[in-house]
This record gives C-alpha cells, sequence and structure tokens, in this order.
C-alpha cells in the first residue's frame, strides 16, 4: 500500500513538472507550492526494509527535487538513486535514475537501463518478423494519417 501511496506521489509530481508552462495557472501554482511537502513524505521512505517502497520512495523524489527549494537533497539521494533506483527491476526505474544523475550532472556509467524500448511488449515475434514496410498496403485499406 505504501509503495502505491507513493507511485501516487510520483504521478503528481510528474504533473507539476509537465505544468511548468502553467506558470499563471492556479491549480499548477498551488501543487507547485506542495512540493516541499510531498517531498518530506516521500523522502521518509527512501531507506525502507522493503525494496518496492524505497524505489517508489525514490521515484517520487526525483521530479520533487526540480524545485530549487529542494535541489540541496541531491547530493544525498545520488547513491540511493544509483544503488536502489538503478538496479531495480523495473526498466522505468532504471531509466528515471539515469535520467536523474544525467541531470544532475553524476556519473551514471554502469547502470544498465532498457536497451529494447519496446521489450517490454508481450510478443514473441522479433523485429525481423514484421514484414510491412513504407509504401507496403498489404492488409491495409487507406494510408496511416502520419
Amino acid at each position: 500500500m505504501r509503495a502505491e501511496l507513493l507511485t501516487w506521489i510520483a504521478s503528481v509530481a510528474d504533473g507539476v513538472r509537465d505544468a511548468i508552462a502553467f506558470d499563471d495557472y492556479p491549480p499548477a501554482v498551488a501543487m507547485r507550492g506542495l512540493r516541499p511537502l510531498l517531498f518530506s513524505a516521500a523522502s521518509t521512505y527512501v531507506d525502507d526494509i522493503d525494496r518496492h517502497v524505497s524505489e517508489a520512495a525514490l521515484a517520487a523524489c526525483i521530479p520533487l527535487l526540480d524545485d530549487a527549494r529542494l535541489a540541496h537533497h541531491r547530493a544525498a539521494l545520488v547513491p540511493s538513486v544509483r544503488e536502489v533506483l538503478g538496479t531495480s527491476e523495473l526498466w522505468q526505474h532504471r531509466e528515471r535514475a539515469i535520467d536523474a544523475l544525467d541531470d544532475w550532472g553524476e556519473d551514471s556509467s554502469g547502470l544498465e537501463g532498457q536497451r529494447n524500448p519496446f521489450l517490454f511488449c508481450d510478443t514473441d515475434l522479433s523485429p525481423d518478423d514484421f514484414s510491412w514496410h513504407p509504401g507496403s498496403s498489404e492488409g491495409r485499406h487507406e494510408e496511416p494519417p502520419f
């Protein structure tokens, strides 16, 4: 349950990060004002003994640290981002760790992200199994809209 709540905090933090263009939009301004409170709640669980909780807490903290009021916490979280999130079984967490470390000017070498972004798709087909190519109309009745 804690991991799910921390994942919700991460989604709120990502939403606030994405709402940067809405500087004068009152809900976005209010949400940005909550970043320190959200960080305080999430950072409590960074060192939790349950790895899922710890990973969710780190994933929630990263976008919150874009706030200038919280940026000074980055250095303290770098080891956990590298050692916990960077070695997660979830490729999304590994990618978030690599992106955060790179954005913060930290070394992300040795961390392995998702090599094939479509690997998570539920398919037994390899990329070589697809015979469609631009201009092929086999199985299509109209051209794609892009």
